[in-house]
């Protein structure tokens, strides 16, 4: 009897494993759950091909995939400007000064006027730090300074630099190829900056850096924006058109803001600290 019981345990273990290895077949297995980390690996794997931005590093401020990042999508003009933000927005904050400054306004003059800011926050009070809310604000109005000018609007916006420092990545990427563990954590960093449900998705369709950095720019701006400005961002990407939708989202804001609205801006910054 005893022996019978042992005979029928050893058979129902044998089952058990053969069913655990049905179920475990790679053929059972929904990849489409793994759409995050599919973008996020091809996103480390575009980002570990694309050439630096620039060969800063620093040792005492980032760790060595903040390091990466700043390498790979910050110029070293704008690095040296010493741009103020939030510690919690720093990184998408950097990436859209860079942006602002290099493809939409093309004027690095603007560098020195976020600088001047933050230290006028700082004497006000050391603990305030810019956003990213006021520095958008900032170049809206500046954007619409310049646009007001009849002579001094086509410096607006540079679509042949944009496509010129376009990098794309030679080859085919593969859904789950293998890339350095320090890039794909880098993939997740660069996906986590971007909120927008529709602009992550854009994260698979993107070409080169420049597309990059417009989509971080423009998720920058979602916020600010009307709902039917969204909708027209939205349309104007599905075609491929990042540039251009860069510049309207810039154009929109500045439409619906004025110096009063930085104003009162910096107000309720203070105040949050009051």
């Amino acid at each position: 009897m005893a022996q019978g019981q042992s005979g029928g345990g050893l058979e129902d273990l044998i089952r058990g494993i053969k069913d655990s290895y049905k179920r475990t077949n790679i053929k059972d297995i929904d990849l489409s759950e793994g759409t995050q980390r599919r973008t996020h690996t091809r996103l480390g794997y575009f980002l570990q091909n694309i050439n630096n931005a620039s060969e800063k590093e620093y040792s005492i401020n980032f760790d060595p995939v903040q390091n990466i990042f700043l390498q790979k999508l910050v110029s070293e003009e704008v690095l040296d400007s010493r741009v103020i933000l939030t510690s919690e927005e720093y990184f998408k904050g950097i990436v859209f000064v860079d942006y602002l400054v290099d493809t939409v306004l093309c004027d690095k003059s603007l560098l020195s006027d976020l600088f001047d800011i933050a230290k006028w926050l700082e004497a006000h009070d050391e603990k305030l730090d810019p956003d990213l809310k006021l520095f958008a604000l900032y170049g809206a109005i500046t954007f619409k300074r310049i646009h007001s000018d009849k002579k001094k609007r086509k410096s607006l916006g540079d679509e042949t630099r944009y496509n010129e420092v376009n990098e794309a990545v030679d080859g085919e990427y593969l859904d789950y190829r293998r890339i350095d563990p320090m890039y794909e954590s880098l993939g997740c960093m660069v996906y986590d900056l971007v909120e927008d449900a529709e602009m992550k998705r854009e994260l698979d369709n993107i070409e080169g850096v420049s597309d990059l950095k417009a989509v971080v720019f423009i998720d920058s701006l979602m916020p600010l924006l009307a709902e039917e400005d969204r909708s027209v961002i939205h349309g104007i990407m599905a075609s491929g058109g990042y540039y251009k939708a860069s510049m309207y989202a810039m154009k929109s804001l500045a439409d619906r803001t004025d110096g009063k609205d930085v104003k009162d801006y910096v107000a309720e910054l203070r105040q949050s600290v009051a």
